[in-house]
């Protein structure tokens, strides 16, 4: 602006632009506002897809905010009645797990009828794994360890997510296979399960559930060089027409920092259905997924009480609510929480998102506070 000396910053107050020789004519004194430019009210889930359920209110709010000025509003969350779960049952079927496989057929009725008293909008699928068809990771002779075991392969999506869970019978048609060190390769496994999100069936408007079974450990980036795989895992889908993992005598095994990306961008509940003696290696890969929904139960030695765990599980994640916001401070807004239970006393500031325990259809209303720190281009959205 002409007569305006460029060192001087054009975001100010007023008296300070006119000090550093702004015309006041020039002078723009814009208003802060907000706009609610999605607010349906809160509902419960239809029976079917179309029927979705809306459990946070309101949606989308914009917000135009002068520096330094603080805005605050409230954000309602209430869990909505026969929200869609899919749950995913991916499974190591090496040779140590062949009993397991039976129990999980016999109960996979059961598994249903409890997951549907949760809600009437239950699908089911099941994949499994075992490791990369390479040296040293297994033995790629034929009949080793056994004369009806088939051969060796990365990961395959047996069944993708159907609401005919009595499909879950033909987990007792899959062969198991062997392997010849002890970690698998469940690491390519859960990845390709995460991505390949048509092929296994994923609903965006759905709790997503993946549980992980195994006996054994895993093997993670840096592991394949042992079997001549350079090449890092792209962390792409990778499926044919029958469900087999495709590259998996290509890549190296996926990083745990993969893992916690890929399980963050999709939203699904990861649960590390694991024997005793594997327990504390699976609360350590949890410790390192932080920011997601991860967790580790104890499994029986022949998975027998793989439906209470899940239950258990379940039940843990559906009571937990936390809220979080991608907004940064080099973005120039800070955004602090306020939560409060309908039936509580008293709001109680929080310096930091933390979560809300046993909130099952409770209505929760967080109070968001926002701070523009200074001026920035960007319109954020609620």
């Amino acid at each position: 602006m002409q007569g305006f000396p460029d060192q001087h910053s054009r975001c100010d107050s007023s008296e300070r632009l006119k000090a550093n020789g702004c015309v006041d004519y020039y002078i723009e004194k814009p208003k802060s506002g907000q706009i609610f430019s999605r607010n349906d009210p809160l509902s419960n889930a239809g029976a079917t897809d179309e029927q979705k359920a809306t459990q946070i209110y309101p949606q989308e709010l914009k917000l135009n905010m002068r520096p330094k000025q603080v805005f605050s509003f409230n954000v309602s969350f209430r869990q909505a009645l026969d929200y869609p779960v899919d749950l995913y049952y991916l499974m190591d079927l090496s040779f140590s797990m062949a009993d397991d496989k039976q129990k999980l057929t016999e109960l996979g009725d059961l598994l249903a009828e409890k997951m549907t008293k949760i809600t009437k909008n239950f699908r089911l699928g099941f994949g499994s794994f075992v490791d990369k068809k390479v040296m040293p990771f297994v033995d790629a002779r034929a009949n080793k360890p056994c004369d009806t075991c088939v051969e060796p392969y990365g990961f395959k999506n047996h069944m993708s997510l159907t609401k005919d869970t009595r499909r879950f019978k033909e987990v007792n048609e899959s062969a198991v296979s062997g392997n010849l060190d002890a970690p698998e390769g469940g690491f390519d496994a859960i990845i390709q399960s995460l991505v390949c999100r048509k092929e296994v069936g994923w609903r965006q408007n759905a709790r997503k559930m993946m549980v992980f079974s195994t006996d054994a450990g895993f093997h993670y980036a840096g592991d394949g060089r042992l079997g001549g795989l350079v090449i890092p895992n792209d962390g792409s889908c990778h499926l044919d027409r029958h469900g087999y993992y495709t590259m998996s005598t290509e890549f190296d095994y996926p990083s745990i920092s993969q893992i916690h990306q890929k399980v963050r961008e999709t939203q699904v509940n990861l649960i590390f259905a694991v024997t005793e003696e594997q327990v504390p290696l699976y609360q350590r890969l949890q410790n390192a997924l932080p920011d997601v929904s991860a967790s580790v139960g104890k499994l029986a030695n022949d998975s027998s009480n793989v439906v209470e765990l899940i239950q258990d599980q379940y039940n843990k994640i559906s009571q937990k609510i936390v809220m979080v916001d991608n907004v940064n401070a080099s973005q120039g807004i800070q955004i602090s929480y306020a939560t409060a239970l309908l039936h509580a006393s008293c709001i109680i500031l929080l310096a930091e998102t933390v979560p809300c325990l046993s909130t099952a259809y409770v209505l929760i209303r967080f109070r968001k506070t926002r701070n523009a720190a200074f001026c920035c281009d960007s319109l954020l959205s609620a």
